[in-house]
């Protein structure tokens, strides 16, 4: 059995009932396909084998629609955003997780199972699974939230599950082990107990169905357990919004990593742990790292953080944020107002946020993949389809303020600063403008050279048409005398035919039909001679056309 996490760096703990930590997960997928990821999700089910008869299943709902936030806490048109009065225009769709969905031990998550986040060196950190959502943008932007809760008031283990739950595949992912505690059954049915009076119980091990369960064979299940990371757990989620074709989702950020957003309640530790503390949080840097923070690393007013009031701060980086506070007062606002106001609006700005910044990274990938693999025609449409969409976001989704609240406000401020959504949006615009424009010169370009070409084929046509009319003509005179000029010597030399206009005197009758024999051989040999002469003046014709 691994022996339990102990960490030497910090002092104090942590209040478990206010603290927790969220990870977000971002993909992308075709604007396009947004109305049918929201219907798919919104009937999207689990099958359950029904208790009574296993030979037969039941359905069970996977998302119930929520919200991001009160419409009290948001601005007007951000609300109508977030929170559409028409779900059918909604440009953002929420939905959290069914708690029969999450809960069912056979075809669901298991929340209530026992979790743990094994980490290298088999250390153990228990956590309880709080909520699951899921969110979907229409500008083609999809976040998923895990929220977590360390089963431990020591500081180490939150610390080390902030910097690797971040991590859903690969090395530095956890391995996510899971049991249910099972009663072992007597001869009668019922649960044996020991010695002292208390249910005798067995670990069974779990993992949940709909990302792929757990092999009932020994060894195929010590092999699966080697992936039993988060990213089985996204891909589950994922796939009730995309039916089973994975294809529509892509990564934007690292691949296989997700945004972190603590809220770190905590308490006795010692005046000169706090700053270096809030350091290791704010870097992301596991427990046992050895850490050497420079004096403007350590000070209070660093510009990466934002002071909420004494010992508690805000910290933003590109990697995630979060909140840290030390020693609270121990009243209703700080011990319930505030950690609800950091699940609620603090964490839909950084939500809002996030889904800017994406929503800029995937046009800016869009950019660099149709002006590297398309031709200027595709180019034209594909750069007009871009534009539309960022000046359909620059209306309905880059708000330069979302709350009315001046600590909201400075937060979200915060986060444009540290994502630098204002650069990036410039940058974008400014390509997609510049390169629009670009490929609409290029096309009117293309279409006039094809425009030109065309006139001047039809012009060569024409004259070429003319030239052989000419030919024709010339030689259609040619044939008329070929053919006529031997009846007219006949007919001015008085040359008569015995024994048709004369009875003795004249040529013979075979002499006539000779003579009028070649003049049509010789009239259909030239005949012969214009056919092919044609023929090859119209491939010269189709030969010039094609060069």
């Amino acid at each position: 059995m691994p022996t339990t996490y102990e960490s030497d760096v910090v002092q104090g703990e942590v209040d478990v009932r206010v603290s927790a930590l969220r990870f977000v997960y971002p993909v992308i997928f075709d604007r396009d396909h947004f109305d049918a990821l929201v219907r798919r999700t919104e009937s999207a089910a689990w099958s359950a084998p029904d208790r009574k008869d296993p030979t037969k299943t039941n359905e069970i709902v996977v998302w119930k629609p929520t919200s991001l936030a009160d419409d009290e806490d948001l601005l007007p048109h951000v609300a109508e955003y977030f929170n559409p009065e028409d779900p059918l225009t909604a440009n953002a769709r929420v939905w959290e997780m069914d708690p029969k969905a999450f809960d069912h031990k056979a075809a669901g998550l298991g929340r209530k199972a026992q979790w743990k986040a094994v980490l290298r060196g088999d250390r153990e950190i228990p956590f309880e699974l709080v909520t699951i959502t899921l969110a979907l943008f229409r500008s083609g932007v999809a976040l998923v939230q895990v929220r977590i809760k360390p089963k431990t008031n020591e500081i180490a283990p939150w610390i080390d599950l902030l910097h690797h739950f971040r991590f859903s595949r690969g090395g530095r992912a956890p391995i996510l082990d899971a049991h249910y505690d099972e009663p072992v059954m007597g001869e009668d049915g019922r649960p044996k107990k020991g010695d002292d009076g208390r249910p005798i119980k067995v670990e069974r091990p779990f993992f949940p169905a709909p990302a792929g369960g757990i092999p009932e064979d020994e060894a195929a299940r010590a092999k699966a357990r080697k992936s039993q990371h988060l990213d089985r757990i996204l891909d589950a989620v994922l796939v009730t919004a995309s039916g089973g074709d994975q294809t529509i989702w892509r990564d934007v950020f690292a691949a296989g990593q997700l945004l972190p957003f603590a809220s770190l309640f905590l308490r006795d530790v010692p005046d000169a742990m706090r700053m270096r503390l809030v350091y290791r949080a704010h870097r992301l840097f596991h427990a046992k790292l050895s850490i050497h923070p420079s004096r403007h690393d350590l000070d209070e007013q660093h510009p990466s953080r934002l002071q909420y009031g004494e010992n508690m701060w805000f910290f933003f980086s590109l990697d995630g944020g979060g909140f840290i506070a030390f020693d609270v007062p121990e009243n209703d606002f700080f011990k319930n107002v505030l950690p609800a106001a950091l699940d609620d609006r603090y964490f839909l700005i950084f939500l809002v946020s996030l889904h800017q910044r994406f929503t800029l990274m995937k046009l800016a990938s869009l950019v660099v993949d149709r002006w590297l693999k398309e031709d200027v025609t595709d180019k034209a449409a594909s750069f007009e389809l871009i534009w539309r969409a960022l000046l359909d976001f620059t209306a309905r989704g880059l708000f330069v303020q979302v709350m009315q609240r001046e600590l909201p406000h400075r937060c979200y401020s915060k986060w444009h600063e540290t994502f630098e959504i204002g650069r990036l949006f410039e940058e974008v615009r400014d390509e997609v403008r510049q390169m629009h424009e670009h490929t609409l010169l290029e096309h009117a370009k293309k279409e006039e050279a094809i425009q030109r070409t065309r006139n001047e084929t039809l012009e060569r046509r024409e004259r070429r048409a003319q030239e052989r009319s000419r030919r024709l003509e010339e030689r259609i005179s040619g044939l008329g005398l070929i053919i006529g000029l031997p009846a007219l010597l006949l007919s001015f030399f008085g040359v008569n035919v015995k024994g048709v206009t004369a009875e003795s005197e004249g040529l013979s009758l075979g002499g006539a039909i000779a003579l009028t024999v070649l003049s049509v051989l010789a009239g259909v040999g030239l005949m012969l001679l214009m056919r092919l002469e044609g023929r090859r003046a119209q491939a010269e014709d189709d030969a010039e056309d094609r060069g």
